[in-house]
């Protein structure tokens, strides 16, 4: 919950977002479009008025204004620690096959919302000062209701049909 007390849930109405949330509105042919961009970072989608998927990317650290000086630990970081408690335990893994590290994570709620979690390393900045890539990474979280809303995610449907079979295991790509 913010300041504002407003709560936004996955199948919510999308009338109930505070419009001075609303950083990005896309308008498509005179009509509003079906997908917002919030502060914080979080992007809903909304094709019929119900909210269907929640994305939110965050690092880490924070660059400085205009690239140099010291990176500053991003305050929204501390949602890491809560993962399991908001996101549901890990049930599925993919360990992406990139050469960087990345790692894919299926989470499923008692409540039956479906998380995809990717976490990367990002790499160091040659102008900010920003520690080794191998403490600074970065996180994507897309959260949905239904795995088909998920299907911008290239593992999703194996990483489902992972934690659904109840055989939590590591998937390699």
């Amino acid at each position: 919950m913010r300041g504002d007390r407003t709560i936004l849930k996955l199948n919510g109405d999308s009338t109930d977002i505070p419009a001075n949330r609303i950083m990005s509105l896309p308008v498509v042919d005179g009509k509003i479009g079906d997908r917002a961009a919030l502060d914080d970072g979080l992007e809903l989608y909304f094709p019929d008025g119900r909210i269907v998927l929640a994305e939110m990317r965050f690092q880490k650290y924070l660059l400085p204004p205009g690239g140099v000086g010291q990176a500053q630990v991003n305050p929204r970081f501390k949602v890491v620690s809560d993962f399991d408690r908001a996101l549901g335990r890990v049930c599925a893994t993919v360990a992406n096959a990139d050469g960087v590290g990345s790692v894919t994570e299926m989470r499923i709620t008692p409540q039956k919302v479906i998380s995809i979690v990717t976490r990367e390393p990002v790499t160091k900045s040659t102008e900010a000062k920003i520690p080794a890539a191998a403490d600074n990474v970065s996180y994507r979280i897309l959260s949905a209701l239904d795995v088909r809303f998920l299907a911008k995610a290239p593992a999703a449907y194996s990483l489902y049909d992972t934690c659904v079979g109840k055989q939590s295991r590591v998937v390699r790509k």
